[in-house]
Order: structure tokens, then sequence, then C-alpha cells
């Protein structure tokens, strides 16, 4: 593609044209003999509007996660513990901030949790 380095008045004239009827840069660059970024550039000088296609964006459905049912906690069995106090056989799930070191405290019959908190502890995972 041979350019020259001006614009005649004759050019910019058929570039306002083309433009104005709602062709492409790529469109008006083959027709006038030019690269895409030169008629680009030329209109951004001249005020020259170019129609731009607008792009949609794509919009997926999306699923709602399943509604999570957390098993009710026996408080008369809640027995809260303070790390020093936690034995072998108590549940280590931590009740509020970690760093108060407060645990359920409540029987295991196996694992590290009391059948509550592995099942809440199970149902986090899922999601």
């Amino acid at each position: 593609m041979i350019e020259t380095l001006g614009w005649s008045h004759s050019e910019t004239s058929k570039l306002r044209v083309l433009a104005e009827e709602g062709l492409s840069s790529q469109q008006i660059s083959l027709r006038l003999g030019r690269s895409r970024n030169s008629v680009v550039s030329k209109c951004r000088r001249s005020g020259i509007k170019l129609l731009r296609k607008s792009r949609k964006p794509v919009v997926q459905a999306v699923e709602k996660p399943p509604i999570m049912h957390i098993p009710e906690l026996d408080i008369g069995t809640f027995h809260v513990v303070g790390g020093m106090e936690l034995g072998p056989r108590h549940c280590r799930a931590v009740i509020g901030e970690p760093r108060n070191g407060v645990y359920c405290g409540r029987d295991v019959r196996e694992g590290s949790y009391c059948s509550y908190h592995s099942q809440l502890y199970s149902l986090r995972s899922i999601a």
C-alpha cells in the first residue's frame, strides 16, 4: 500500500463523505489506499466522527447457588472452653475471634470436630 505523506483536500472530503455513510475505518482505508491508522488519525485531527460498532457484552444466565441448611445446635450441650482446658476429645472449632483462643469444647467421637461443626464445615466446603 503506497501512501503519500499529506492529505489533499479531495481526499479529506472523500474521507468525510465515507465516514458520514457509516463505513468503518478499515473500509475507508481500503477505498482511499491508506492505512487504517492514517484514517483514524486524520479523522481525529479533522474532527470527523467515525461510527463505532457497539459491542454488546454477552450476558449468560448464572445459576443461583443452592440454599445451605445449617444444622441446629443443641445449646444445652454447648461447652465453651479455653485453649488450656481443651482435651483430646473436645471439639476444636474456634468460637468467635481465633486470637481469643475459645473453642466449642463439645464431646467428639472421632476426628477434631463435634457432629454440629463437622456438618457445618462440610457444607462450607461444598459451596
